[in-house]
């Protein structure tokens, strides 16, 4: 059966005959794969012969078989030499492409040797059919159609990987950045009461209240002999007491410097509690978008690996069937990836 007739056979095997979900290509790779695991169970069996080129100075006889026997499975036996009977069989070393002979045979120069071996069945093509026994067609065909349905599991493992990977994290937003806490200071506060307490004179309106008073003591202390004494005096309180208010403003002041820093500080961190929930809101969004998507990735993902499931169950089927046909032992069964049957 030449290859276009294989063809055909094949695609009503697989019930692709209309549809064509198989191109010729995927159909010829099964076709080649499934005679050549055909030639690794039951490879074509055939023989070459040469001729002993010179007599070995040893025991041992040394040829190069790679132009004579280039493409081979395995070398089943020697005989030497040909048609010898009874039929001897030296025993020998393969190591690359050259053949040692040993044993206590003689080799004699111009004897002919035979080699018998397994090589590898040929697929068919357009134009010949393949040269293995025109009865293991429908076995290739069947083999085959196992191959085919593996390729398309292949293709569904291949298109769950691709939905997976085409499931991508969402960019998150940069969180807020917390405002920094002020540094307070109470020195200059502390040190206008201190002033307060102490008197000490200062610059500006104060040192002169200070200046007044001080003269004014000594009016009273020299010119008044006591006349108006508590007035004086009175008037040194005030002047005291104006002169502690002025101190005890300027703490406010200082205070009221600090308060503002602390309700700047406040405000900012009100703020910041509002872009900290409307940061936790977004990423709650888009975790949640997220988690959707991949939940839907994945169950797309699913449904390719049933298919993909399906298709291995039933290509196994195929090629245990095509195992039997040719007289090999089957040891595994078939396992179902889904609840499914297989398909044809």
């Amino acid at each position: 059966m030449i290859l276009p007739e294989m063809l055909d056979n094949l695609r009503i095997e697989l019930q692709d005959v209309s549809q064509q979900i198989y191109s010729e290509g995927e159909l010829t790779r099964a076709i080649e794969k499934s005679v050549a695991l055909m030639s690794r169970l039951i490879p074509d069996k055939s023989l070459a012969e040469t001729t002993i080129g010179t007599v070995p100075s040893d025991a041992k006889q040394e040829l190069n078989i790679s132009s004579f026997l280039p493409d081979f499975i395995r070398i089943e036996r020697i005989e030497y030499p040909k048609g010898n009977i009874p039929i001897t069989y030296p025993p020998f070393e393969l190591t690359g492409s050259t053949l040692f002979l040993k044993g206590e045979n003689v080799f004699t120069k111009d004897k002919k040797l035979r080699i018998i071996y397994f090589k590898r069945w040929t697929a068919p093509t357009a134009d010949t059919a393949g040269d293995y026994p025109s009865h293991l067609d429908n076995a290739v065909i069947i083999g085959s159609a196992g191959q085919a349905l593996i390729f398309k599991a292949e293709k569904y493992v291949q298109e769950a990987a691709k939905v997976l990977v085409e499931l991508e994290a969402p960019n998150l937003p940069a969180p807020p950045t917390a405002p920094t806490a002020p540094t307070l200071s109470f020195t200059n506060v502390e040190y206008a009461l201190t002033k307060v307490a102490s008197g000490t004179p200062e610059t500006g309106v104060v040192k002169e209240a200070k200046d007044d008073l001080a003269s004014g003591r000594g009016v009273i202390n020299a010119a008044t002999r006591g006349e108006a004494v508590a007035t004086g005096y009175g008037n040194y309180a005030g002047i005291q007491g104006t002169l502690a208010g002025a101190y005890i403003t300027q703490a406010s002041t200082y205070l009221r410097e600090e308060e503002a820093k602390l309700t700047k500080y406040a405000s900012e961190v009100t703020s910041y509690g509002s872009e900290v929930n409307k940061y936790a809101n977004t990423i709650s969004g888009l975790v949640s978008k997220y988690t959707a998507q991949a939940s839907e990735q994945e169950v797309k993902a699913g449904r390719f690996l049933e298919i993909a499931g399906r298709y291995l169950a039933s290509g196994q089927s195929k090629i245990n069937e095509f195992l039997v046909m040719l007289g090999v032992k089957v040891e595994l069964q078939p396992v179902m990836v889904s609840s499914r049957q297989p398909i044809s």
